[in-house]
């Protein structure tokens, strides 16, 4: 397990078993990255989340290695190089295809047919795995009885003899698990993605000879008059006709391709020079078993067996792995693209906690949708306006839109970037020039999704679902991070080609990111939902489940706002263990323990107060940021090298103290005049 975490990572041996040690003994990934450092050596919270990952995988990978050997074992067919071959798999995938080819065998194959014809089989056998002799003549690698098969005449099931020995040594080169990955490692980078026109493209009047632009631009339109998926088309018929080196093609054009693939509107193959890799078979056939080949009739056979049959299966089966690479790699790649991307959107910075912010979804017919939220996000009021066709109410929205930003102090609206958004946009400014408000362009990506889900139901039992998606729009400013963990992560479309990444790859990358910027702004637990306390070490170990986060809801209903973190441990459901991996990240403000409102760990208390004592440092002012000398002196501190790893990392949570790392991050900008994409200028 460690030697393919060491594999996949690339990080050190010492430092992947260390941690997976942690992870053995149920240690949280935000846990082992904040309060183990000496362990991992200084990686940061992703790099032990990809540790995780992988150590996941490496279980996963060793216990299919496991069952493949039961089954070769099962079967009577586990030889040493069988077994040498499962047991040097680095994947599912490869274990799979082994598996495949050594077990369940067809009857009707040749190979079976061969291996019925007496004495065939042994013969080639006993040839083909001669071992390299240190001394003595050529004649006595081979055994007489042997040769004496391979020359044999004699019709056997409508073949010869000797064509059923060919047959079974191209078997033995088409079975040989080394012999197969040296040809892919040769191979891979010389291949090509060739790409050509389905049966939806042919069908649109697009063939491998009509690529032009105008042809293509004319059979797209005859798809928009015959589908309502004519974007997609046209943008997927770009990549047919086409070829690419295997080594360089992007992720995004493999996704396309594949995607192509699925909606029949392209083919799809990998294109291996065909003679390139007939003599590299056949020499590095002679070379594997060049022992046995010091016999004219064996090389002479050899050769026979890897042109006519090896190569072509060899063939098949490089394509089929290429392929699959391809398309792991693109997934991948679309994987890591999403967790930027997410990361991007739950880390922007909040609006300031004082303002009240007026969410206004846009609408036609069934009118725009407005909702007020105050300071501490709870809905003050909520309205229907028409000021579109067909109503056109346009100064009746006006003036419900200037009463409801005047009534409660509106400071901030957010206009939702969905149907009419344009057209609503000049009304908005109408109301801000009435007012003292700003207002601003936000995604409603995933909102409708959320008015519609149980939570929301749960929440606002009396508000029609469309409604809804107006809260949300004005939550959604005040608190990014927290509102986009209400939804779900393949709704939010910032990913890419996401919708053809398997759905449980795309929430394992949301859950680990949502975690880890969680993690890192640190959560109050007195006014922190289910859907936030819930990930808080939640998943990638042992942590707060989504039943003890209600377990802590439910306490603070009862017995009003915790008082300290000590507290916590009266929770139903969070025992010691939990308790060790979650309370430095659940933070308590107006504990009278002033580190309970920082990320230090409860354990880590004594020493951190020990040594700004020592070194004579205002505690409370470290924390609250107002000791400026105390942190310089500090930081002076951890420079020294005084410190070892653990506790070096307690001195900077003491230094951080209560700063939402948010806060060096740059505020939304509201500006009333940039409507177009194309205003935007640089160093706006």
């Amino acid at each position: 397990i460690v030697d393919l975490c060491v594999q996949s990572t690339g990080l050190s041996t010492d430092v992947c078993l260390k941690t997976i040690v942690l992870f053995d003994e149920g240690c949280t990934v935000p846990f082992i990255a904040r309060y183990r450092v000496a362990a991992t050596g200084g990686l940061s919270d992703r790099e032990v989340a990809v540790l995780h990952r992988a150590w996941g995988k490496a279980c996963s990978v060793v216990q299919a290695r496991q069952q493949a050997l039961n089954r070769l074992q099962a079967e009577g067919n586990d030889s040493q190089a069988n077994k040498n071959a499962v047991l040097s798999a680095t994947s599912k995938d490869e274990i799979a295809d082994i598996v495949k080819q050594l077990c369940g065998k067809k009857a009707a194959s040749l190979a079976s047919q061969a291996q019925d014809v007496t004495g065939v089989c042994e013969a080639v056998e006993a040839i083909m795995q001669l071992p390299f002799p240190s001394q003595g003549s050529n004649s006595a690698l081979h055994d007489p009885k042997a040769i004496a098969v391979l020359r044999n005449q004699n019709v056997v099931n409508g073949r010869k003899i000797r064509d059923w020995a060919v047959i079974c040594m191209a078997e033995h080169v088409i079975t040989n698990i080394k012999f197969k990955d040296e040809m892919y490692t040769r191979h891979h980078d010389h291949c090509h993605l060739k790409t050509s026109f389905g049966k939806q493209a042919q069908d649109s009047g697009i063939s491998s000879n009509a690529t032009s632009k105008g042809q293509q631009e004319k059979a797209g339109s005859k798809r928009k008059r015959d589908s309502q998926n004519s974007r997609q088309f046209s943008a997927l018929i770009k990549f047919g006709d086409r070829r690419w080196f295997v080594k360089h093609i992007k992720g995004y054009i493999a996704l396309a391709v594949l995607r192509g693939v699925k909606a029949d509107v392209l083919k799809a193959s990998i294109e291996i020079e065909s003679e390139r890799l007939r003599d590299d078979v056949v020499f590095t056939a002679l070379r594997t078993w060049r022992d046995a080949c010091k016999h004219g009739l064996v090389r002479d056979m050899l050769k026979e067996a890897c042109i006519g049959r090896a190569v072509k299966s060899i063939e098949g089966y490089l394509q089929r792995r290429i392929m699959r690479s391809i398309k792991n790699q693109a997934l991948e790649e679309a994987i890591k693209a999403f967790g930027v991307n997410l990361r991007h959107l739950f880390m922007a910075k909040p609006l300031s906690s004082s303002a009240v912010v007026l969410g206004f979804d846009p609408g036609f017919a069934h009118g725009c949708k407005v909702a007020v939220v105050d300071t501490i996000m709870q809905l003050k009021q909520h309205f229907t306006v028409y000021p579109h066709p067909p109503q056109r109410k346009r100064q009746d929205a006006i003036n419900q839109l200037v009463k409801a930003v005047q009534r409660h102090g509106v400071s901030h609206i957010v206009v939702g970037n969905g149907t009419a958004c344009r057209e609503s946009i000049p009304l908005i400014e109408e109301v801000c020039s009435q007012t003292q408000a700003k207002f601003c362009v936000a995604s409603e990506a995933g909102i409708s999704a959320w008015s519609v889900s149980q939570s929301a139901q749960e929440e606002f039992p009396d508000i029609a679902a469309t409604n809804r998606s107006a809260v949300m729009l004005a939550r959604r400013v005040r608190d990014p991070l927290g509102e986009l963990l209400r939804t779900e992560p393949s709704c939010l479309s910032v990913g890419m080609y996401q919708k053809d990444v398997p759905s449980k790859q795309l929430e394992e990358a949301a859950v680990m990111e949502a975690q880890i910027c969680l993690h890192a702004v640190g959560v109050d637990v007195n006014s922190a939902g289910v859907h936030i306390i819930k990930q808080i070490s939640g998943n990638l170990c042992t942590g707060i489940t989504p039943s003890v986060a209600k377990e802590i809801i439910k306490f603070r209903a009862e017995h009003g706002p915790f008082k300290n973190r000590i507290a916590l441990k009266k929770v139903k459901g969070l025992g010691p263990k939990i308790f060790d991996q979650c309370s430095g990240f659940l933070m308590v403000f107006d504990s009278p323990e002033i580190l309970d409102a920082t990320r230090v760990h409860p354990n880590d208390y004594k020493f951190a107060k020990d040594l700004c004592q020592r070194i004579g440092v205002n505690l409370k002012g470290v924390i609250d940021q107002s000791d400026h000398r105390g942190i310089a002196k500090l930081k002076r501190h951890v420079e020294s090298g005084q410190l070892n790893a653990n506790d070096e990392a307690i001195c900077k949570l003491v230094i951080m103290g209560q700063r939402d790392p948010r806060d060096t991050l740059i505020e939304p900008k509201f500006n009333q005049k940039l409507t177009r994409i194309d205003q935007i200028r640089s160093g706006d």
